[in-house]
């Protein structure tokens, strides 16, 4: 994956390690787990496991994009596990949730991953911009003088405050 620029970078999503509390479920997500997601994804349809990554970056508003090597070493677990089984179909593998599949995406049903994004618009355009973000952290980091570094972390230290006085006045305005 590349940014903007062309710099190579390879970051997990900003979620990947903990959200705060009020961030919607696929926000939350641990790394490694989206097993139960990818089984309720194909119990929607069987799919190939690009248009699994495809189908995640629809769904989140374009804000989530899964790499290709978290999707399909999950799919082939799944596989191994007997949840899914793979299918060559025009010359394309494509994934069927099995009977026991289909029973542990029934059993996480009551769990939505998108539930709580209340603006898919604004995800989608917040997702460029941590992948421009992040590398140029990086690059910064490993490129920039030491004043260049402590500048950068101050102007993100006020981004932090301004960003949680507009999360304060949100909620504020949500329990009047």
């Amino acid at each position: 994956m590349t940014n903007s620029d062309g710099d190579k970078f390879g970051f997990g999503p900003p979620w990947s390690q903990s959200g705060p509390g009020n961030w919607p479920k696929i926000l939350q997500a641990g790394r490694g787990n989206i097993k139960p997601i990818i089984l309720q994804a194909l119990s929607e349809k069987p799919m190939h496991g690009y248009e699994v990554i495809q189908h995640f970056a629809k769904r989140s508003g374009g804000h989530w994009r899964p790499s290709p090597g978290s999707v399909y070493p999950t799919l082939r677990k799944l596989e191994s596990e007997g949840s899914i089984i793979a299918k060559d179909i025009d010359g394309k593998t494509e994934y069927h949730v099995t009977a026991k599949g289909r029973r542990l995406a029934d059993e996480q049903s009551t769990v939505n991953p998108w539930e709580g994004i209340k603006h898919p618009d604004l995800l989608a355009k917040i997702g460029p911009v941590m992948r421009e973000f992040m590398p140029l952290m990086h690059k910064l980091a490993i490129d920039g003088s030491k004043a260049d570094a402590e500048q950068a972390v101050t102007i993100l230290e006020e981004a932090i405050i301004k960003l949680k006085s507009l999360r304060k006045e949100i909620k504020y305005k949500e329990k009047k």
